[in-house]
């Protein structure tokens, strides 16, 4: 017996070790391979109902995402090419990063140092730099319960699991019961778009918090439009596209 309630798991590069998280007992537990079983490593607590933990592509850092404390934790990881190491570097003064929503879904960019977090209930994406443990930009997309993140295949475009409502749809029990009122859908997103251009904004600092991004025109090929709108700006803008999958 690891804990007493696992709610998410990840692990590092290498294979090494996994992080887990105990809700329960609000503790991030690491736990290492050892002769085909799995034995805890170390353990630090992270408060506010912690939900989701990811592993930084590089392996030297982990991201724990805290409902209803509206939190990142950032927790470095043991060095890999230290051998005997096996607890985490900076238990108990991991960075702290407070953001303007409950986060749950996260996911990494290519480049490594920059992630997204996801809004559990509405539907705000912010872009956090792991490596100077710094909010840098919030964006807000059309829908709610966001409960999957994935970066496209070339690396350009944010892919969102969520639902979406029907504003003009009656709430009568056919249509409720149909799925007519409540949509499930995938929206992918150009980075750009959203005001999450990694590369330039670590090279420039382009793109900062409110404002003005370049017009870009999304392809329509075999996809509908919806409006996708970033925070502060007014009124909403058709940006991203996406598809429905009736259930």
């Amino acid at each position: 017996r690891l804990g007493h309630r696992i709610v998410a798991m990840d692990s590092t590069p290498d294979g090494r070790f996994l992080v887990a998280l105990d809700r329960e007992q609000e503790q991030l537990l690491l736990l290492e391979r050892h002769e085909g079983r799995l034995r805890i490593g170390d353990r630090t607590r992270v408060t506010g109902a912690p939900v989701t933990v990811r592993v930084a592509p590089g392996g030297r850092l982990c991201s724990v995402a805290s409902l209803w404390a509206r939190r990142i934790t950032l927790v470095s990881l043991p060095n890999a090419d230290n051998s005997s190491s096996k607890s985490f570097e900076n238990r108990g003064g991991a960075p702290l990063l407070d953001l303007p929503f409950a986060p749950r879904e996260q996911v990494y960019l290519p480049d490594g140092r920059h992630f997204i977090v996801a809004d559990a209930f509405g539907g705000n994406l912010a872009m956090i730099d792991a490596q100077a443990a710094k909010l840098l930009r919030v964006a807000t997309i059309e829908g709610h319960n966001i409960r999957g993140l994935a970066i496209s295949h070339d690396g350009q475009h944010l892919l969102a699991a969520q639902q979406i409502l029907d504003p003009l749809s009656p709430t009568t029990h056919d249509r409720v019961f149909w799925g007519q009122v409540i949509g499930n859908l995938v929206r992918g997103v150009d980075f750009r778009q959203l005001g999450f251009a990694p590369g330039v904004m670590a090279a420039t600092g382009a793109y900062p918090y409110g404002a003005e991004m370049p017009a870009l025109r999304p392809k329509a090929v075999g996809m509908r439009h919806a409006a996708t709108r970033r925070t502060g700006e007014a009124p909403v803008k058709a940006i991203g596209r996406w598809r429905l999958f009736p259930l």
